[in-house]
């Protein structure tokens, strides 16, 4: 009886050896795919933003840049005041800020905050040229975009604008990127099935 288990006993331990073989096979093939796959991200994956992410991620922007542009236009309906043009500039530079996100999530939030912040001083300084009130006399609504005469505060309000884009960018890409339920990885199921099948 005990010649007839031993080979039985030898047969399965040679099976289970083969399976923890293919086992640390497939470990250090996924290894070494995901070291391949990390030596060549995409700027947008460097950020650990797949393609779903970056999809929540623009959708998150552009209901943002609406909302900024909301509130801007409820602005214009109160009466000017010093409150009002410092929470429109927050709202200018944030509008921006989100559009860009939008348009490019792979951008860092550092970047869309300063480009954001560039953008908001360089129109204020075209001010001092006359250009804008050209524009606003031909065309009303380009006071919205351009404003209509140059104020130092603003630039004030446009940096302070740009840390509050910067703190909501980030936000938003900690929302985007909160990772969903994986599958159950069948590695270890492939296993038992190579043994029973052998």
């Amino acid at each position: 009886g005990d010649s007839d288990a031993d080979p039985d006993a030898h047969t399965l331990t040679r099976r289970r050896r083969r399976a923890a073989r293919r086992r640390a096979g497939r470990r250090a093939g996924a290894v070494d795919r995901a070291r391949t796959s990390g030596s060549r991200q995409r700027p947008e994956e460097a950020q650990g933003l797949s393609t779903p992410p970056r999809r929540r991620l623009r959708v998150l922007s552009l209901v943002a840049a609406s909302g900024c542009l909301v509130l801007g236009a409820l602005l214009q309906l109160l009466e000017r005041s010093f409150v009002v043009d410092v929470a429109g500039s927050v709202l200018y530079v944030g509008f921006a800020g989100m559009l860009l996100a939008a348009a490019s999530p792979a951008l860092s939030s550092a970047t869309i905050a300063s480009f954001a912040f560039a953008f908001a001083v360089a129109v204020e300084l075209l001010q001092l040229t006359g250009v804008p009130q050209a524009l606003v006399a031909v065309f009303p609504a380009a006071r919205l975009v351009f404003g209509s005469s140059f104020d130092p505060i603003d630039l004030l309000a446009y940096a302070g604008g740009a840390v509050l884009l910067f703190v909501a960018h980030s936000a938003l890409v900690r929302v985007a990127s909160r990772p969903t339920a994986e599958a159950p990885s069948d590695t270890d199921t492939d296993v038992e099935t190579d043994v029973v099948s052998e």
